[in-house]
């Protein structure tokens, strides 16, 4: 998916790019950063002091050496309390990008930029970083991937607690619902295909906006309008409803024909449902939703 939030240490990520707060002097700090150098090696450290002091609004660009990505851009984020803190960091994301952009790479990987110790609210980081993320992907084709280290502290800005109310069933009762074959209760014999294609021509939708709505990649979006017999995953068939706008009775009849439902008694399923009801088809949202409440995301 061209957005991934995943729960991990930064320096463990594979990706072409990984992003560093840095330090404006060429030292180590501490967090994510120490675990950067630490996982780069001593090379790393040598190239930054021949570098020299770095200065917001600059991008240094060094090799990753031993870490599994290739380049780490080293930039410098402003505190919260700083004045215009958000536009300046919503800046730093707008460099980052373009510059990955320049560089021709296909992804990039970002921790939340400024909510360790620059002291953003870690709601209104999440919220910097995706819309900057969300403008440059309506745009432009890349794998961007924000790197969550502390799961247990991640915020967003508006929870839906009452999809907790449900007690959750025994796992396996739980697992059965959530991929179980309903071919019987189909409303035709139309494939997942054409339900799609016929539902997405109604709306008078392109491609493009279609498969970057539903944050799935051109590649997949292809297999799927040239292979008559595609079967999605749930996540997939899931995703491509939200990015159509479809009602709750007709996601439910499109997930039909590829086998799947939404059950009352999977988290998951509770939280797309309630997405879905109440018009909201905002993916990046729903997923930043999903991963709060530790589940898979779209």
């Amino acid at each position: 998916m061209p957005l991934s939030i995943v729960s991990g240490d930064l320096a463990h990520t594979t990706a072409d790019i990984v992003v560093n707060s840095a330090h404006p002097a060429p030292q180590i700090g501490t967090g994510v950063e120490k675990a950067i150098y630490d996982g780069a090696g001593p090379e790393l450290l040598r190239e930054r002091t021949a570098y020299g002091p770095l200065a917001e609004g600059v991008l240094f660009k060094s090799p990753a050496f031993q870490l599994k990505a290739t380049f780490i851009y080293h930039v410098i984020t402003p505190n919260y309390q700083d004045a215009d803190a958000a536009i300046r960091l919503a800046a730093i994301y707008q460099m980052c990008l373009a510059r990955a952009l320049e560089d021709a790479v296909q992804s990039i990987a970002f921790p939340l930029l400024g909510s360790g110790n620059h002291i953003f609210p870690k709601a209104k980081a999440l919220s910097i970083a995706t819309d900057q993320i969300k403008q440059f992907l309506s745009l432009h084709d890349m794998d961007v991937i924000l790197v969550i280290y502390d799961q247990k502290n991640f915020q967003i800005a508006s929870p839906i607690d009452d999809v907790l109310d449900i007690p959750i069933m025994q796992a396996e009762y739980a697992s059965l619902n959530a991929m179980r074959s309903i071919d019987e209760e189909a409303p035709s014999q139309e494939s997942f295909q054409a339900m799609l294609f016929r539902l997405i021509d109604a709306r008078g939708l392109h491609d493009v906006e279609v498969y970057k709505n539903a944050n799935i990649s051109r590649k997949v979006f292809s297999k799927i309008r040239s292979n008559v017999g595609y079967q999605p995953a749930k996540k997939t068939a899931i995703a491509l409803s939200v990015s159509i706008q479809l009602s709750l009775d007709e996601t439910l009849d499109l997930l039909a024909t590829a086998g799947y439902t939404l059950s009352d008694y999977l988290l998951f399923d509770r939280i797309v449902r309630t997405f879905i009801t109440r018009a909201d088809y905002d993916i990046f949202a729903l997923n930043e939703t999903l991963f709060f409440y530790d589940q898979s995301t779209l």
